[in-house]
Formats: C-alpha cells, sequence, structure tokens
C-alpha cells in the first residue's frame, strides 16, 4: 500500500499554506492591527479589565476564528456592544465570574453550530437590535465620560448615578484630560474626511499621545503593562444571584452569536461570498472557551474591521492569522510605549465609538417606515439606557411580542350588498384567531345591521392566518343565517378548510363551502333560471366594488390606450384563460380565440376576422411576441379525429363548424394512424405557425428580428403548460428556450 506522505494532507493543501496572496494577506493585516490594537486597548479598559486583556481576545478569535470560521475573511475579537455587560458581570460577579460566563457562552455557541441552530438566531426582531445598539452606546458614552474629565470612577455603574456624580464633580473636572479626549475625537471624526489610507483610530491614539509626551502634558496613562502571554487560568462559579447570572448568560450567548453572524452577513455583501453561519458559531464557541481560559474578553465577529480587511486586499484566511501575530508581537516588544498612553485617549477613542453606535439615521428611517417597529427600538435604547441591559431586552422583546399580536388579531372585514343579486358580500382581510375576538364582534353588528335576503357570501381569501378559537366564534356570529342555509364560504385556503372541517360543527360544514363562485349560487340554491345571470351579475358587481378597485391606477393608464406585449392565439374552449394561465394583468395580452386556435392562410377563405386581428396586434399596436396555444382534449381535433363528429341531419344545422373545421384537412399527411388527441394537438400548433408565417406583416417583422413566435401546449388537468423547443423537436415544461420564429 503507498504511504501517504505528510505533505499530501488535504490541510496542508489549503490556501493558507500557499505562497499564492502571502504579500496581499500580510499587508491587509498590517492594517487591521492599526484599528485592532487601539479599539483592543480602549475596549477591555471600558469593561473593567486590564487593557492587555483586550490584546489576548484580539489574537485568540484572530488565529481560531480566521482558521475555523464560516466567514472567510470575517476578523474576529472583542465587540463594541459587549464592554457594558461584560463591567456589568465583572461588578456582579467579578473576573472568575466574566470567565464562567464566557465558558458557557463558548459551549452553547458551539451546541448551537452543531444542531444547525445559527439560523435561527436572526430571528431576533430588527428595532430590539437597534434599540440595543444604540442603547450600548448611550451606556458606553456615559460610563467614559468620568475617565475623559479626569474623574474618579462613581461607587455605582447606573447612567443616572454617573451623571450625577459628573454634574457634582465640575468644579474638579481636569482641562487636560477633557482637552485631549475632545482632540481624539476630533481625529477619529475628521481625519477619514481628508484620507482614508491610515486608520483613524490609529491616528485618534498616536496624534493625541505624541502631543502629550512632547509637551509633557500630566495626565493618567495606562501604566504597567505585562510583556508576556497569560497563563492558563482555571475560573470558579459564582455562588450568589445564580438566576441572575444565567439570565446574563443567555443575554450574552444570544448577543455574541447575534453580532457574529450579522457581521457575516456584512462581509457577504462586500465580498459576494456565502457564509456558513453555523461553522462560523463553533468556531466562536471554541474561541470563546479559550478566551475564558486565558482571563479575555467575550469574542464575535467584529464587521468594521472585517471590512477593513476585505477593503485592504485580503484574499486567505492567512490576514486574520497574521493580525493575531502582530498582535502577539506588540505584546512582547512594544508593551512599554503602549503603557504610556494616556486614559483620556482611550476614553475618547471609546466615546467616538460609542458616538457611532447611537445610529440616529437608522431611528429615522424605521420611523418611516414603521411607527410601531420605532417604538419598539426607541423602548429598548431607553430602558437599557436608564433601567439596565435585561429589563431593557425584556422590555424590547415584549413590545415587539405585544405588537405582533396585535397585528395577528388585527383583521378586517368589509360587507357589500350587491343590488342585481340581492346578495351580501362579507371579505374578511387579515387573521381569525383567539386574539380577533374585538374585530369577529364588530362583524357581528354589521350584519345585525344588514338585512341579508337571497344569501351570504363569504369571501375568505385574504385570511392569513387561523385557529379553532377564531373559527368557533366566527361561525356563531354566522349562525343565524347558517342555520337557513344562507351562508356560502369561498376561498378557504386548504389549511384554513380543514380547521373548519375538524371542528365537528353543528352544521355540516362541507355543504357550505365552495371551491369556485360558480359553485356559491348551487349552494345557495338559486333556481337554475336565476342562477346563471346572477352568477354574472355578482360577478359584475364584486369586479366593481372590490377587483376593480385594486386595478384603480392600471385602469386610469389603460383609459386612453393600450400597449400590449403578446398577441394570443388561443381556442374558445371555456377552460382555457390567457390571463389565468400567464397570471397577465389587464392590458398584457391581445388575444384571438376561434375553435381550434386555427389561422386561416393569408388570403383564403376565412381570414378576414383572424388576419385583420393578426394584422392589427404586429402592425398597429406593435406586439413583440405571439403564442399561439392548443390544449388537452380539444373538441375540434377530436371531432376531427372521429371522421364524422356529428349525424348528417346535425351537420346540416351547423354549416359554419363544417366549413370552419375542414381546415385542419391539411394536417392529415402528417399524422401517424391511430394517433392520440394529443399527438394531433400539438401537430395542429406547429401547422398554426406556418400558416401565420402566410402573412406578409409576419414574414416582415420576422426577418427584422421584431417577432419571435412561441407555440404552446396547455394540459388543463395537470395545469401545466408546455413550450415547442425547436432544437429537440418536442413540447416540454415552459422555460427560456429559443421562440420558433
Amino acid at each position: 500500500m503507498k504511504k501517504t506522505k505528510f505533505t499530501d494532507s488535504p490541510y496542508l493543501k489549503n490556501e493558507i499554506f500557499k505562497t499564492r496572496f502571502l504579500a496581499d494577506d500580510l499587508i491587509a493585516a498590517a492594517t487591521v492591527i492599526c484599528v485592532a490594537l487601539p479599539l483592543s486597548l480602549a475596549l477591555a479598559l471600558a469593561s473593567g479589565m486590564d487593557p492587555m486583556s483586550g490584546v489576548i481576545t484580539s489574537v485568540i478569535g484572530g488565529i481560531i476564528c480566521g482558521l475555523l470560521g464560516g466567514s472567510k475573511l470575517s476578523i474576529s475579537g472583542p465587540a463594541n456592544a459587549m464592554p457594558i455587560l461584560t463591567a456589568t458581570v465583572i461588578h456582579q460577579y467579578g473576573v472568575g465570574g466574566l470567565a464562567v460566563l464566557i465558558l458557557v457562552c463558548g459551549a452553547l455557541q458551539i451546541t448551537s453550530g452543531s444542531f444547525g441552530f445559527g439560523r435561527f438566531i436572526r430571528f431576533t426582531p430588527l428595532p430590539v437590535i437597534y434599540g440595543f445598539t444604540a442603547g450600548i452606546g448611550s451606556l458606553l458614552f456615559v460610563n467614559q465620560l468620568p475617565r475623559a474629565l479626569g474623574l474618579p470612577p462613581p461607587d455605582q455603574s447606573y447612567t443616572i448615578n454617573i451623571l450625577m456624580h459628573v454634574f457634582g464633580s465640575i468644579r474638579t473636572i481636569q482641562t487636560q484630560s477633557l482637552l485631549i479626549a475632545i482632540l481624539t475625537i476630533l481625529v477619529f471624526f475628521l481625519f477619514p474626511k481628508l484620507s482614508k489610507k491610515v486608520p483613524s483610530p490609529l491616528l485618534a491614539v498616536l496624534i493625541p499621545s505624541f502631543l502629550v509626551t512632547i509637551l509633557h502634558i500630566k495626565t493618567p496613562i495606562i501604566g504597567h503593562l505585562p510583556s508576556t502571554l497569560p497563563l492558563w487560568n482555571w475560573p470558579h462559579l459564582p455562588t450568589n444571584n445564580l438566576g441572575d447570572f444565567v439570565s446574563l448568560i443567555f443575554v450574552a450567548f444570544s448577543l455574541m452569536s447575534i453580532e457574529t453572524l450579522l457581521s457575516s452577513v456584512g462581509v457577504e455583501k462586500v465580498t459576494h461570498e456565502r457564509s456558513n453561519p453555523d461553522k462560523e458559531l463553533i468556531a466562536q464557541g471554541i474561541a470563546n472557551l479559550g478566551s475564558g481560559l486565558f482571563g479575555g474578553l467575550p469574542i464575535t465577529s467584529v464587521l468594521a474591521r472585517s471590512v477593513l480587511n476585505v477593503e485592504a486586499g485580503a484574499k486567505t484566511r492567512r490576514s486574520s492569522v497574521f493580525h493575531s501575530l502582530f498582535l502577539v508581537f506588540s505584546i512582547l516588544f512594544l508593551s512599554p510605549w503602549m503603557s504610556q498612553i494616556p486614559v483620556a485617549v482611550l476614553a475618547g477613542l471609546i466615546l467616538s465609538v460609542a458616538l457611532r453606535m447611537l445610529h440616529p439615521k437608522e431611528f429615522i428611517k424605521l420611523w418611516k417606515v414603521s411607527r410601531s417597529e420605532s417604538f419598539v427600538g426607541m423602548l429598548t435604547f431607553i430602558a437599557i439606557t436608564f433601567i439596565g441591559l435585561i429589563s431593557g431586552i425584556q422590555a424590547g422583546l415584549a413590545a415587539a411580542l405585544v405588537i405582533t399580536a396585535f397585528r395577528l388579531g388585527n383583521t378586517s372585514a368589509k360587507i357589500d350588498i350587491f343590488g342585481f343579486s340581492g346578495l351580501s358580500h362579507l371579505s374578511i382581510n387579515g387573521s381569525l384567531t383567539f386574539m380577533s375576538a374585538a374585530t369577529i364582534e364588530g362583524i357581528r353588528r354589521k350584519l345585525e345591521s344588514e338585512s341579508i335576503q337571497k344569501g351570504l357570501i363569504v369571501d375568505m381569501s385574504r385570511v392569513k392566518e387561523m385557529d379553532s378559537s377564531g373559527a368557533i366564534q366566527f361561525l356563531e356570529v354566522l349562525d343565524p343565517n347558517i342555520q337557513k342555509r344562507k351562508v356560502a364560504f369561498v376561498g378557504l385556503s386548504s389549511k384554513n378548510k380543514s380547521i373548519f372541517l375538524k371542528l365537528n360543527y353543528k352544521v355540516n360544514l362541507a355543504g357550505l363551502i365552495a371551491s369556485n363562485d360558480n359553485e356559491v349560487f348551487k349552494i345557495l340554491d338559486h333556481s337554475p333560471e336565476e342562477k346563471n345571470l346572477n352568477r354574472l351579475r355578482y360577478g359584475v358587481e364584486r369586479f366593481k366594488h372590490i377587483i376593480g378597485s385594486e386595478y384603480g391606477t392600471l385602469f386610469i393608464q389603460l383609459a386612453q390606450t393600450q400597449y400590449p406585449h403578446t398577441l394570443f392565439i388561443t381556442c374558445c374552449d371555456s377552460r382555457i384563460d390567457p390571463n389565468l394561465i400567464t397570471s397577465t394583468d389587464p392590458g398584457e395580452l391581445f388575444v384571438l380565440r376561434n375553435i381550434g386556435n386555427l389561422i386561416p392562410q393569408a388570403n383564403g377563405d376565412c381570414t378576414p376576422a383572424e388576419g385583420a386581428a393578426i394584422e392589427f396586434a404586429i402592425a398597429v399596436l406593435g406586439v413583440k411576441e405571439v403564442v399561439i396555444c392548443g390544449h388537452s382534449e380539444c373538441g375540434a381535433i377530436k371531432g376531427f379525429l372521429s371522421g364524422e363528429p356529428m349525424m348528417p341531419s346535425e351537420m346540416e344545422k351547423v354549416p359554419h363548424i363544417v366549413t370552419w373545421l375542414k381546415q385542419l384537412e391539411e394536417l392529415r399527411p402528417k399524422l401517424s394512424s391511430g394517433c392520440s388527441v394529443r399527438e394531433a394537438v400539438e401537430v395542429n400548433v406547429i401547422q398554426q405557425i406556418e400558416n401565420l408565417k402566410s402573412y406578409p406583416i409576419v414574414r416582415e417583422k420576422l426577418l427584422q428580428g421584431h417577432l419571435r413566435i412561441h407555440a404552446w401546449y396547455y394540459d388543463i388537468g395537470e395545469t401545466e403548460v408546455e413550450e415547442w423547443n425547436e432544437s429537440e423537436r418536442s413540447f416540454s415544461p415552459i422555460s427560456p428556450t429559443p421562440a420558433l420564429g
């Protein structure tokens, strides 16, 4: 057996072990570290941790997620959204509690990814995410104010306490710290308008720090930073307030996972490469296990750094690994210089990030789209800012659920009395659930105010959702008319019909459910002489009152002229509706119908009507497409194949039919002995193509390339439309195949 070399390993054949794009990945990594390094220090400080823990987090996240993640060019590390939650955990449970939280969240991410739950994380309502992000931004801003002003931190970290602490200490504000923080913010926001070649977070740290050094400004600095990697540290589970701790774990898990998946989606939009959310979750979980054991912070994929990585020219996963190696280099060799960074500079950097997270434009957009959703976002924002993280998220989710429930129960009803037919028409739009009680009661009052004479047609085609409670309540409202058999239900979906039939109602509902409007009149027991005409009158009034209003704008456009794109030639058969089978609106099809969808030869005995329609459609209206559509079980073809469709005495009564069907004789030489009706229909359709080409206007437009001709076959029972494929010489289900013309 042939031995497998170590270098033959599929893993070693991965792109990260090839020299291709090596320079691109190194340059991208060097660019990303300019943002990752200062932000890692600042986010760790904002979390209440040693600044170096932020760098360690970026190192672990960059290597593990870079190698194992489901998003090729994402960069992982400490996220902007997590410091407040991290600080809350440390304040209540200590650094050991934070480590346990990160480890558990990591395990949950691995489990979720392994079971394919990655896609479900995205079910968090978007307004809650907006409100959470903005709320975190406001908390970050308020929490960093004391550092930016050179004040000692307050005893409590609640927003009101911090603001009262700042206002109470306003006389002791250190002007130099405030000016340094303001300069940091100005560089962060203004420098990108001058140049985007150098990342603004790096300059926002370097420029103020340089000025502090050369001007010998006295201000608090970071202080001593270790120049070695941390050791393994096994954390201890907190013993107090475990219920609240579990809640924090699930909040952190959700936020870390959502942040990661949203970042992956953002990278997809930039790179146009699909990510694997489950694989990404597993990688993030493994990285968080490492971060928890080595004293790091929660790890997520970070959109800003990921996009910067792509824009800087990264091509493979190596850029993430290289960025981590550069960070290790900074720990080992740059710690003495990083320790001299003023605290006010990092505070100013976090204030800049916090201002960017507020996203007022997003709330304005949300307000314009949906006032109720903007309310959810604003409620989440206010609750997080002034009450707390968990309470804010709970308030936002509760509001979103209440609004969703309200929408599910929000049903409208309209009753029309149709004069000609004497029928009442009740249309339901929305849901019929246990939450629709108020609306159903409103329907009762409407029905009591109307006089149902010849019957009530209940149109349920727009009932989106229905449960047994809503169905029973609705039927109780209709019960007086149901008992008199004056009700017919139409438009029920298969699901809603199943609910109706399973209710075991006191009346057999199956006999009151119509599959179409024609059956409605059978159910309502109209006399035969009234039924057909009333059906048409009802249809006209329903069109005028209900359907016509939906096409109002279209009819205004069509009132003056028409611009059909297709001449549709088909049979008069009542089972064929060209607009129905093509799902087209009024004004799109110019329809020519006759028995057998026949096109007489130009200048023949039968051409005046057909020839006039063809010339008008092509020469005057300028249609670009012609469809000739035959159908299954065509009566004209069946009569032609049988030889003598009628008795001689009967044929004398219909001389025009006899004369018309004589045109089919041209098919005989092309038909095989004993051919089926379908085969004859197909041959007939192809023959009509040739007949159509006998018209001068058709030949002219075909030569100019301004017209295309298609042959279709419609199977009525299967509701399948097939098209003739010239290259394969057969009909097949509709697809973008070349036209015959």
